[in-house]
């Protein structure tokens, strides 16, 4: 996916979460609640630039697909702990327990979405993908 597209994508999905929490949740509307939401849209942004950065690593899609989920997660996790230096937030929240739980909810979407990907491909729906060239992750 061209990088602009995936910021795109990313700001649409940024976006709907929060309506969703502010609008159906019931999110407190405090300064902290409104400060963690555009933590999570910078970390969210950070990790993909993360994949860009990866995406131009390795060979085969698996690996490439990988490489690239470890690299969004780590730096996603790690902004958004970076961010606990000026925003409220309890010692649990990156927990190992948490993390990991975290780790496996991402792992079981990623998969999830590849078998999708697969399935549109080999249905028609979506051409058969390139192997991930450099020039095209930062395009």
């Amino acid at each position: 996916m061209r990088r602009r597209d995936a910021l795109s994508l990313i700001g649409v999905a940024w976006f709907l979460n929060q309506a969703v929490g502010y609008g159906l949740l019931g999110y407190p509307r405090t300064w902290d609640s409104f400060a963690w939401g555009a933590a999570i849209g910078v970390a969210a942004v950070l990790a993909a630039f993360a994949v860009s950065m990866a995406a131009g690593r390795f060979g085969s899609t698996i690996i490439v697909a990988g490489g690239a989920f470890l690299a969004a997660f780590a730096i996603h996790e790690l902004a958004l702990f970076a961010a606990t230096a000026v925003l409220p937030s309890s010692a649990e929240a990156f927990s190992p327990s948490v993390v990991g739980w975290i780790f496996s909810i991402n792992l079981l979407a990623l998969a999830g979405l590849l078998a999708a990907h697969k399935t549109a491909v080999a249905a028609g729906f979506l051409p058969a993908p390139a192997l991930m060239r450099p020039s095209l992750a930062r395009a």
